[in-house]
């Protein structure tokens, strides 16, 4: 637990200022702006702001960065962007020797210690770590334009659209494996992903969803699922789209340990239960034809209802599961 070092107000995680040179030195925005201090924290001291819990979560969820304002530990220099930074400290501040903290970890609220500034390169080498050119995984080519897809179960598994829709693959990959559609950056033009449905589970393959819709797919459908540890081990698709359309390297993230609901919880803020939006079904899933109504009764143990009464039960009288999810006949 994190509290003020002036007022000691208990549980200030988010939305403090953290002293870049002191050693455990938080305040609260009423604090900070009213100028408080200690014997020994000065008021010249450079302090950073550490991201709300909204913000966050946001900068979490982005399909585009939002910019995050860093403070220089040296000079004290204000609101600078993540490269320009770490540039920054690179060309001005190369031949430093005090102890300081790391702003960028200071503003995420990470608590790594002071470092010294031998160490202090070093540590800044480790957020610019060099994106990774990502080659199409089939026909290898590289730095292609128009859409990619990335498989959400294969490591470090990407195509082109023309090898997606030609349905090329390779040893490793399997056909029906859940590959997530990403866009070209320009694409996106909302900064979050809540109100866009770009994502697919990848459990069961179903798309369109935003984030709030993948956690409440997932919380429904598959909660038991996401806690079998093979079936858990899957990318998770929030992740997947935005370190690749910020240029970051697939070695930033990895096929996961834990349950997908629980990264979702804990590394992007999501629950289950907020609404979200989705376009009602017009086509049948099994004959593709327009769906004039839904069936009323349940056919399945799941939510899936796009399809024909006739085509459903033709259908599990061959498989007896769902079309969509696999869910197991019901009854």
């Amino acid at each position: 637990m994190i509290n003020c070092s002036v007022c000691s107000k208990k549980d200030i995680k988010w939305n403090r200022f953290v002293c870049l040179l002191c050693f455990n030195y938080n305040l609260c925005l009423k604090c900070y702006v009213d100028k408080e201090s200690d014997m020994w924290h000065r008021p010249y001291h450079p302090m950073q702001r550490v991201l709300s819990e909204a913000d966050f979560f946001k900068f979490r969820n982005g399909v585009v960065g939002p910019d995050i304002c860093l403070d220089c530990p040296f000079c004290g220099r204000l609101s600078l962007s993540i490269a320009d930074y770490l540039q920054h400290c690179e060309q001005k501040h190369g031949d430093e020797n005090f102890t300081t903290r790391c702003s960028v970890c200071a503003a995420f609220g990470k608590p790594e210690a002071r470092s010294m500034q031998f160490a202090y390169e070093n540590h800044l080498a480790k957020h610019r770590e060099p994106s990774k050119v990502l080659n199409c995984s089939t026909c290898e080519k590289s730095a292609f334009p128009g859409n990619r897809y990335t498989c959400l179960l294969c490591p470090e598994y990407t195509q082109c659209e023309e090898c997606y829709q030609a349905k090329r693959q390779n040893f490793q990959h399997v056909s029906y494996h859940p590959m997530q559609e990403i866009l070209p950056k320009e694409k996106y033009a909302t900064r979050t992903s809540s109100t866009v449905n770009i994502f697919r589970c990848p459990f069961c393959g179903d798309g369109g969803f935003s984030a709030n819709g993948l956690t409440n797919h997932c919380h429904k459908l598959h909660e038991d699922t996401g806690k079998r540890s093979l079936l858990s081990t899957v990318y998770c698709p929030i992740c997947t789209v935005c370190q690749i359309i910020n240029n970051q390297s697939l070695q930033a993230y990895s096929l996961l340990k834990e349950p997908l609901l629980d990264h979702l919880k804990i590394f992007h803020g999501l629950l289950p239960g907020a609404e979200d939006p989705q376009l009602e079904p017009t086509n049948c899933t099994i004959c593709l034809l327009k769906l004039d109504a839904v069936p009323t009764k349940k056919y399945c143990r799941c939510s899936h209802n796009s399809f024909h009464d006739q085509c459903i039960r033709i259908w599990l009288a061959r498989v007896p599961t769902c079309p969509i999810c696999r869910a197991h006949r019901a009854g």
